[in-house]
């Protein structure tokens, strides 16, 4: 079962252009570990913890540093991602809606045997 899911993936990738030379299967040992947050959640600062920023599910495309997109990946429900890459500098660009959410991209290092931790922060546009 695993073998047909990662053989449509990387069909996938293949359709849209993706350089799969840079990503590492599920059972990689380096690559990126990320979450995903959006903010603010209420229109006016406060402390009230129901306030914070939550954990956002959406599309993030990874795209190496010499400019080839490597793969577009999903944040689970908890903001959560991971993606297996070989060592290297990479960009994690998550979508942005129109106009709100809207996020940064932000640069991260893989390096050999780690996963190198990113938080990508989203505003919701809420003022």
């Amino acid at each position: 079962v695993w073998t047909a899911v990662l053989v449509a993936v990387l069909a996938g990738l293949f359709a849209v252009g993706c350089d799969t030379t840079f990503l590492l299967g599920i059972d990689a040992e380096q690559g990126i570990i990320g979450l995903v947050l959006l903010g603010p959640t209420c229109p006016v600062q406060t402390s009230d913890p129901s306030c914070e920023d939550r954990p956002y599910s959406g599309w993030l495309t990874v795209t190496h540093s010499s400019g080839q997109k490597v793969t577009r990946i999903q944040s689970n429900a908890e903001g959560g991602f991971r993606v297996g890459l070989r060592p290297g500098r990479y960009v994690v660009t998550p979508d942005s809606g129109d106009p709100f959410p809207r996020g940064e991209p932000e640069d991260v290092e893989v390096v050999a045997g780690t996963f190198s931790p990113v938080t990508l922060r989203l505003d919701s546009g809420i003022r």
